[in-house]
């Protein structure tokens, strides 16, 4: 359906309005109709007179508006009517007898501006009076409902909540937080063997010369390596001693022998005395 209105007939209208609405211009009405059961249709304001300095008001949806300049709305409108090609989808608004007469010969439908501004606010007032749409809370995992309803302490069913204030919204409309990844863990740094850090021409040298080394030094026996140095100071054994030494030594040792010893002691005895 297209709609077509005298729109300075409908704002001059007196007594409908409340005073909140009070001095409607041209933008005010279209508002109104962007609201109303003709928010949907083409919308065509035939205005009186010359368009505004500034340029035509912005107007919402598909409400556009029609200045007529030096010419008259009302001959706008009735050549609308005339040239229309489906004029029984036409819907006129306008109190002038001759706009209504115009759209009476094409078989259009027309209506006052007075009941066309009381269905504009009936509209207002009813879309006013609705209720705001119902927000539920974004999806939640099984798990995650029990968890919401404990935290803020619901006991009956989401669904009856109603509309959660706009922090909470946002609350419940992050993705789940994920964990935060573990500490790297400390471990002791493993040793590293020095001969892969080498070049390997650099360390057949080295065993090389280790091996030439080992070839050219002479070698030392046992005894050698476990003579320790005789020490100075250590006393010598006492006659009692050196007997007791001797007649331990009596089963090993011939007798000969063991009197020769017992000698060369005595000997070294009066030496110590001189």
């Amino acid at each position: 359906m297209r709609v077509l209105v005298d729109t300075f007939n409908v704002l001059h209208m007196t007594g409908i309005l409340p005073p909140g609405l009070a001095g409607l211009d041209v933008a005010g009405l279209a508002a109104l109709i962007g609201t109303s059961r003709w928010a949907e249709n083409h919308v065509v304001l035939v205005c009186d007179g010359m368009p505004p300095q500034e340029g035509p008001p912005r107007l919402p949806g598909q409400i556009r508006a029609i200045y007529s300049r030096q010419k008259e709305a009302d001959e706008i409108l009735e050549r609308l009517i005339a040239d229309s090609s489906a004029p029984r989808s036409l819907l006129v608004v306008s109190s002038d007898r001759r706009v209504r007469r115009a759209a009476s010969r094409r078989n259009a439908r027309d209506l006052e501006s007075d009941r066309f501004l009381r269905l504009l606010l009936e509209d207002r007032q009813s879309r006013r009076n609705q209720p705001e749409p119902h927000h539920r809370p974004a999806s939640l995992k099984p798990g995650e409902v029990n968890t919401w309803k404990n935290l803020f302490d619901v006991s009956g069913p989401l669904d009856d909540v109603g509309e959660l204030p706009a922090h909470l919204e946002e609350l419940a409309s992050r993705t789940e937080v994920e964990p935060p990844e573990p500490p790297p863990s400390r471990k002791k740094p493993e040793r590293v063997d020095p001969s892969v850090l080498l070049p390997a021409d650099l360390l057949a040298q080295a065993e090389s010369l280790i091996e030439e080394e080992e070839k050219t030094r002479p070698p030392t026996s046992n005894a050698e390596q476990l003579e320790k140095p005789a020490i100075r100071n250590e006393k010598r054994p006492t006659s009692s001693s050196r007997s007791d030494h001797v007649q331990h030594l009596d089963g090993e040792l011939p007798d000969d022998l063991i009197r020769e010893a017992e000698r060369m002691l005595d000997d070294l005895d009066d030496e110590d005395m001189i």
